[in-house]
């Protein structure tokens, strides 16, 4: 997880947990598919616990999005997905 931020709506706070990957190589994937079902999983196990630690598990909303920047020319240059792991 690179970034935690609040985010304040209509509906109230949500703790947003931010991926980003960057990719300047064109012989690998493209940034977006890097993050894939093991990754996901390894990111929602670490915002698990940042909750459970400060004792929020069970009081605030929260999502997972991915920022992915390519410079390679094979994808969209920024792609910002909003709850990325979610429906």
């Amino acid at each position: 997880i690179d970034l935690i931020m609040l985010h304040k709506s209509a509906r109230g706070i949500c703790f947003v947990f931010v991926e980003v990957r960057l990719r300047t190589n064109k012989r690998f994937a493209p940034a977006i598919e890097t993050v894939d079902f093991h990754k996901q999983k390894k990111i929602v196990r670490t915002a698990t616990r940042f909750l459970q630690e400060h004792k929020l598990f069970d009081k605030v909303a929260c999502r997972f999005d991915v920022i992915a920047l390519d410079q390679t020319g094979t994808a969209p240059p920024i792609q910002w997905i909003q709850n990325a792991f979610g429906a």
